[in-house]
Parts: structure tokens; sequence; C-alpha cells
């Protein structure tokens, strides 16, 4: 994490704290407090509050996996990834949806984490989230980024520490930091709308611009996303290995993209990142087999459930290079099916080794 990062968290984090519901900390479905063993009968996955867009993942991948293998999954809402990981590396819950930055943070001590979670191992990527970023009202006279100097920032999103990675990253992009505009302490996405709506914020984040608590903001005021870096679509080609650079040093895989839909209503450069399954060393070789083959060959009900997994196939769901290692149930299956290959074997390899 750079300076402009850490400065951020540090003045974010006492009003994180307060912003943060309480969750108990007790063991989630799947998990023996007892003997620490694991049912692999009946497991649970993590994923953000119902109706957020990881919820819905999750409880897509929970439905196909209980109708369609031996075991049984259940949702099992957090506050963020933040919260549940931890408890995910000491098997108080089995698996979980999260972006793949996160992962990447939680395995190695990074972003927010503390410590390094080297339990928790890599099962499928499931897609790509598109990420509007930095929105304000379409009649705000904010045009670009840059114009975002000495203007209301909301900040916090309850502990969902990404958010505040993804936007630094926006403001360093146009040469600005913190310091340069006001922040305003808000608890998360819904409140961050209310703020924009209401005029106590002149500049909120917004995740997937398909998603429908961002339709229908954008059907009450009006709102439009910014590009990011100040970058039109038609200069992105020139200028995307600079902007993948800039961009990975706040966020690990993160790339630009050009997006015309939802909220967005002409071509914007914004962001993207992996979304990804995980699980532990803890839930058995036997269980991530069974779950990672019901996955593979029944990608397509996933879609049926929640339309935005439509276009996902298998070859999408491998990734060679993941943040966090395999589990060797995944593994099984993958070599199995002519999946695995040398590339994967090799960083699967150097992600073990370096835990040592």
């Amino acid at each position: 994490m750079n300076k402009i990062a850490r400065s951020l968290s540090r003045k974010l984090t006492m009003a994180l704290l307060l912003g943060v519901g309480a969750i108990a900390l007790t063991a989630c479905g799947g998990s023996n407090s007892t003997t620490g063993e694991t049912d692999n009968s009946n497991l649970s996955v993590a994923t953000n509050p119902s109706g957020l867009f990881f919820n819905s993942v999750g409880s897509a991948i929970a439905s196909v996996v209980s109708d369609g293998s031996s075991v049984n999954m259940t949702v099992r809402p957090y506050v963020g990834a933040t919260q549940w990981l931890p408890l995910l590396n000491e098997n108080q819950v089995n698996f979980g949806v999260s972006e793949e930055p996160n992962v990447y943070w939680a395995v190695n001590g990074e972003g927010m984490f503390n410590e390094a979670y080297q339990n928790v191992r890599s099962i499928a990527s499931v897609g790509r989230l598109n990420m509007s970023g930095y929105t304000v009202r379409k009649d705000s006279g904010i045009e670009k980024l840059s114009d975002l100097k000495g203007k209301r920032i909301a900040a916090g999103y309850n502990g969902e520490w990404i958010i505040q990675y993804l936007l630094e990253a926006q403001l360093a992009s146009v040469g600005l930091t913190s310091d340069d505009v006001t922040l305003v302490t808000i608890a998360d996405n819904n409140a961050g709308m209310d703020a924009l709506r209401e005029g106590r914020v002149d500049a909120v984040f917004t995740g997937n611009p398909s998603q429908g608590a961002f339709l229908e903001m954008d059907n009450a005021i009006g709102i439009k996303a910014l590009n990011y870096a100040d970058v039109t679509p038609g200069e992105l080609d020139q200028k995307k290995d600079e902007l993948v650079k800039q961009m990975q040093e706040f966020v690990p895989s993160l790339e630009p993209v050009v997006v015309n839909g939802g909220i967005i209503k002409e071509d914007t450069v914004i962001y993207r990142f992996g979304v990804t399954l995980v699980s532990s060393t803890h839930v058995s070789e036997e269980a991530v087999y069974d779950i990672t083959k019901t996955l593979w060959e029944q990608h397509a009900e996933l879609t049926k459930i929640f339309g935005w997994f439509e276009g996902l196939t298998p070859e999408d769901m491998f990734n060679p290079v993941p943040s966090a290692p395999y589990h060797d149930g995944a593994i099984k299956y993958f070599k199995e099916e002519g999946i695995w290959t040398d590339e994967a074997e090799q960083h699967h390899q150097k992600l073990i080794n370096s835990f040592e």
C-alpha cells in the first residue's frame, strides 16, 4: 500500500470502527466449534448482506451446489469480506465470495489485514465486476474527476476498505489526495446515495452500474459516473498500460474498462476486478472436489438465478494465477479434466512456498 492509501486509511479507521455494526464471531454452519471438525454435508458461504451484489452471487452458487451435489450450502451474510475472511481462515465459515483484491490482501497480510490468512484457498473465478466509482449528480456541474477538488466526498462505507482504495486510486489518477477534498463519513452505499439525493455530498461511490439501487437513484435525480483519470474512451488504448500500473499500486488486479449501460449512458472509462469463490484448508478435499465439479458442469444454472453470470464459461472460471493457492479438491478436479496447466502448477507452488 502506498503512502496516499495509508494516509486515507488512518483518517478513516476511527470513523469506520464507529460505523460497523457488531457481528457475532461464532461458528456458522459447517463447523463444529467443539471438535474443530467440518460437517461436509452442510457448509456455509459468506457474502455481503441480503440485497447486495455479493449476496446475490453467493446465493446463486449455494443454490446450484445444494441442488446439484451431495453438499448443502447455506448463505451467511456479513458486512464485508474484511470481517468474514478471518473467520474463513479459522474454520468459522467454510466458503466465501469476494473481490479478488481482498483475497490477495488477506493471504499476504496487506491492506487492512494485520496478519496473513494462509489457510484461505481458491476454488473458482466466477466473473469480473464493473465498478462505476465516483458518481455525481448530472446537474452538479462536475464533469471530470479533477473537478472534485474542494468537493464533499462520501467516505467510510462500513468497513468495506476496498472501496476506499478504489476511490483513493481515482483521486490519485488526477493528482489529488484525500487532503484535496472534504471527507464526509457515511455508513454504507444506501447512506451515501441518500446523502447525494439530499445534497449533503457532491460525489459518492457506486458499484456495478446495472445494480438496482443505483438505477433507482438515476431515475430519481439523474447521476453520472466520471471517467477514470479523466481519460476518454478514445484515449484508453494508448494509456491503458500506464493506467493499469497506477491502479494496481492501490488495488491488485484492477484494470480499466469502457462501459455503456445501466446508469452509464455513454461510453465511460471505469474499472473492474475479478470475483472469486474461496474456501479454506479446513474443508475436505472430497467436499471441494464435489462442489468444483458441480459448478463447472452446471455453470449455466447460475445465470438462471442471477443474470450477472450471463456469458460465464468454464474457461473463464479457471484462473491460472489466483491470489490464493487452489484447494487440493479443486486441483484434483482440474487435473482429471485436463484443466490444470504448468503455469498454474508453478504459480501454485510459488504461493505455497511463500507461506513457509
